[in-house]
């Protein structure tokens, strides 16, 4: 299950869900940018044990990333990586870092992807 921040932030006020940053998204036409998160609460004991375990390395592969160091951070996912191989979050962060490592980044780049359609 996927949810926005702002549902992220007013779900946290009562009890916080545990869950994993999907990126920060700007969709086409708009100047506002939202971060999406994976609820693990909504996945099944056996898929979710797996993710749960992970979550220090991949919040730790999460702030490389942002912070762009790309090696560094594709060395995080790839630790998650080997506990969980079909792990799509995991396999899209390691696919965006490196198109990252291997086309560049822009000096302004601020972490967020472009959403070319609506």
């Amino acid at each position: 299950m996927l949810i926005s921040g702002e549902t992220f932030a007013r779900l946290s006020e009562a009890t916080p869900p545990t869950c994993r940053v999907v990126g920060r998204f700007r969709v086409k036409g708009t100047t506002a940018t939202t971060t999406v998160y994976e609820v693990l609460d909504a996945d099944p004991a056996e898929s979710c044990a797996p993710k749960l375990r992970n979550i220090p390395i991949f919040e730790r592969g999460c702030a490389l990333y942002y912070g762009g160091k790309f090696d560094l951070a594709r060395a995080a996912f790839r630790e998650c990586a080997d506990d969980r191989p079909n792990d799509s979050l995991v396999q899209e962060y390691l696919a965006r870092c490196e198109h990252h490592q291997s086309g560049g980044v822009p000096a302004d780049w601020d972490g967020v992807e472009e959403l070319k359609t609506k």
